[in-house]
């Protein structure tokens, strides 16, 4: 068992001191997309990561799948149309030992809050056509010169000259009067210790986005046990309220993967609890697909803190945004978008995707 997402100490080291025009946080697909897009315009930029990323990392995670009604109708409307498959995918659910769909007369069991909008219809999404360059060398040879793996310490904002400071627990100090915030906003706030230099709104809305946390098991098989296309749904107890395991499979390179995430909240979390949901899964995958356990090959478990929130009011006004921040990711404001309510329901993938500027709208370019 490899388990991810430990983080090493860091030794206390001198202050070094680091001025860059724009400062870049985070390494998910997104944070990797605004860096794609804007290439020619960081020049002078640093990457902050918590570790070395690896492409290994970002395929998969059910990215291949775009759904809820508002973000499937704006990507149709969107440079990614062509990438967007003709037919829809729905989810099912686990019950009385065999798969059912949502919407029919059998119910699932109690659904978390974070759960419900894996239960829509999706459509296929050629992932990997759109992120073509996380295959391409220049690309990495590029982000590697520019990025910094270090663990974030504390951040503040000087209101007399507009400028970002990101301290690092080895001491390393950048500053930038621009920042690009790739982590979800919440842990933006959670950095700044003096928040006198915020407004109430911006600080509310960053707020908003702080939710439970998941629980990622990634399985590597040594064959395909399934044909399965759809999200499916394995509760994890039938006598009480503990939500599901919600898992899809997919291939990479002919190479076969199940993935699953729960989600709990975060007083929850210990590795006696972990590690007891963990078999709960594996006892309940083998009454489902009996050659589990024989076609197991590797397993990676990890705790995303950073999971997706659904914000039913996601826009953040002009006036109450903070000089300098840019916000990139699945809990992005996107101010146009976020005023209209035919749009202000797009979230997850799709609203990472229009926050990086990698889906763009075709009225504005296609």
């Amino acid at each position: 068992m490899k388990i991810f997402g430990s983080l090493k100490k860091e030794v206390k080291e001198e202050k070094s001191y680091v001025e860059v025009a724009n400062l870049v946080v985070g390494e998910d697909i997104h944070t990797l997309c605004y860096i794609f897009k804007r290439k020619p315009e960081l020049g002078n930029s640093k990457f902050i990561t918590s570790k070395k990323v690896n492409t290994e990392d970002l395929f998969g995670k059910g990215y291949e799948k775009i759904r809820g009604e508002q973000n499937i109708a704006f990507c149709v409307e969107s440079s990614a149309n062509a990438s967007l498959s003709d037919e829809f995918v729905s989810a099912t659910f686990y019950k009385d030992n065999q798969f059912r769909p949502f919407g029919g007369r059998s119910k699932s069991e109690a659904l978390q809050k974070e759960e419900a909008f894996f239960t829509q219809k999706s459509k296929r999404f050629g992932f990997e056509k759109e992120l073509f360059f996380l295959k391409d060398s220049s690309f990495w040879d590029f982000f590697n010169k520019e990025s910094y793996v270090g663990q974030i310490k504390s951040v503040s904002f000087k209101e007399i000259d507009s400028t970002w400071i990101v301290e690092l627990l080895n001491g390393t100090v950048f500053s930038s009067k621009k920042l690009i915030w790739g982590l979800p906003p919440w842990k933006l706030i959670s950095f700044i210790k003096n928040k006198s230099s915020l407004n109430n709104e911006f600080i509310e809305f960053c707020e908003k986005t702080r939710g439970s946390f998941g629980l990622k098991v990634l399985f590597k098989l040594k064959s395909k046990i399934s044909e399965m296309k759809e999200t499916f749904f394995i509760p994890l107890s039938l006598t009480h309220e503990w939500g599901h395991f919600v898992g899809s499979f997919y291939e990479v390179e002919e190479e076969s993967f199940l993935e699953l995430e729960h989600y709990f909240d975060p007083e929850e979390l210990s590795e006696e609890e972990v590690s007891r949901r963990i078999k709960i899964l594996k006892r309940n995958l083998e009454k489902v697909f009996p050659n589990f356990s024989k076609t197991l090959e590797n397993e990676y478990i990890s705790i995303d803190e950073n999971a997706t929130q659904f914000i039913e009011s996601p826009l953040l006004k002009e006036s109450s945004r903070i000089e300098g921040v840019v916000f990139v990711g699945e809990n992005a404001p996107l101010s146009t978008l976020d005023k209209s309510e035919k749009t202000q329901k797009i979230s997850h993938f799709v609203r990472g995707m229009i926050s990086s500027g990698l889906v763009v709208e075709c009225a504005t370019e296609c």
